[in-house]
């Protein structure tokens, strides 16, 4: 089998593989393998947290509205922009680019949904550190 396909509009040879994973092999595959099972196991355990949230009915709590936001936040991630990166690194660039403004749009709506898991994860924090406090605050009164 023949790596090398010719492009039939300019007469130039590219490589079926992309050259990131054709330059250094080992560490281009081990890449190429940690992203794509990262994005297997991210999206099931992300869907699996939608799943039992629906199941259990229990989207009233705050803890659960924030869980389920990164969630959500996180599945785009790994089930859409984590892929269109495996594809890049396999294919190569130029097989991103010759599909009009799936490069553009996959970064611009990563880039939300990243903000998005971020901020959920600071006000997580917060919300928790608030509730310790305001804890402790009420057992020292009690005392």
């Amino acid at each position: 089998m023949n790596i090398l396909d010719t492009n039939s509009t300019t007469g130039e040879e590219t490589n079926m593989m992309s050259s990131y994973v054709t330059e250094n092999p080992f560490l281009g595959i081990t890449y190429v393998i940690i992203l794509g099972v990262t994005s297997v196991v991210g999206t099931f355990g992300n869907g699996l947290i939608l799943y039992v949230v629906s199941v259990k009915k229990i989207i009233g709590k705050v803890e659960s509205i924030f869980i389920l936001n990164l969630a959500v936040s996180d599945i785009f991630v790994t089930a859409v922009a984590n892929v269109i990166s495996l594809l890049g690194k396999v294919k190569g660039e130029q097989y991103i680019n010759s599909i009009p403004g799936l490069c553009v749009v996959v970064a611009s709506i990563c880039t939300v949904t990243c903000v998005s898991s971020l901020t959920t994860i600071m006000v997580m924090s917060i919300n928790r550190y608030v509730l310790g406090n305001s804890e402790a605050r009420n057992q020292q009164l009690d005392k």
